[in-house]
């Protein structure tokens, strides 16, 4: 797979400094010719400014360390420490400010750790997380939340936005436990997801949610409406189906009319 993002820079340089160029020769036939020379020197000049400042912005991608996959440790390893998985997918990604599109990811959550993988090369760069205020992976989005944002189980790291409405929006934090687990002589280490959900009201509430009692907790002016909802839906009856069923819950809440 070819990652689009590494050759857009190059490219929309080149056609700016064709475009400046060709105008400037354009214009340039209606001048003298000292003029002329004068004209070129400054789209030149320009364009090769605009091309450093290119450059600079996208080497910002590799102001990280490198990363280094623990796992390489273990002769058996079961799992992985990846969301949502263990391939780098085409991301976006706002990093120290600066907005990059394309970009192949990876996402470790036993460290909490975005991660760029980079073509043709041996080496990863592990973001600077505290300069990453989001990013998604596929279809999924996640941002950061920097300050103290609860004493619920909650801290300061990325989270997934898994429903957004006007006053509130559902996170995920998602997380893996590494255990180790000798076996017959080798070293194996086994990956277990153990994520939490959130709801977050305004910029600093933030409340941990474990399944409908919780939620029901947080909304007791749609109480009644919720319970009819999770009885017609049959909802939370399978605790596979928690994480699904606590989304359309939030879901159906952001469709009801505030209540005074």
């Amino acid at each position: 797979m070819r990652w689009p993002f590494y050759h857009t820079t190059k490219t929309l340089v080149i056609k700016a400094l064709l475009f400046v160029l060709t105008g400037t020769a354009y214009t340039a036939r209606a001048q003298a010719p000292s003029a002329t020379s004068a004209l070129v020197q400054q789209a030149q000049q320009a364009a090769i400014q605009t091309y450093h400042a290119a450059i600079n912005d996208q080497s910002q991608l590799y102001n990280g360390s490198e990363y280094f996959n623990y796992t390489r440790f273990y002769q058996l390893v079961e799992g992985n420490q990846f969301h949502p998985g263990a391939a780098a997918q085409p991301g976006t990604l706002t990093y120290w400010g600066h907005r990059y599109a394309g970009i192949p990811l990876l996402y470790d959550i036993h460290l909490d750790q975005v991660v760029v993988r980079q073509p043709n090369s041996l080496f990863d760069v592990a973001l600077l997380s505290t300069e990453v205020s989001a990013f998604t992976i596929g279809n999924r989005s996640f941002v950061r939340l920097a300050g103290p944002v609860a004493d619920q189980g909650a801290g300061p790291g990325f989270y997934e936005v898994m429903l957004a409405g006007a006053d509130l929006r559902l996170l995920a934090k998602r997380y893996k436990d590494m255990l180790d687990q000798p076996a017959q002589n080798m070293t194996r280490v086994v990956f277990s997801s153990a994520d939490r959900y959130f709801l977050q009201l305004g910029d600093d509430q933030l409340l941990k949610i474990k399944g409908k009692q919780s939620v029901l907790a947080a909304f007791p002016r749609h109480r009644k409406l919720l319970l009819r909802h999770i009885r017609d839906k049959r909802l939370f009856t399978d605790q596979q189906a928690r994480e699904a069923d606590i989304v359309q819950l939030v879901l159906y809440r952001t469709s009801l009319p505030d209540r005074p």
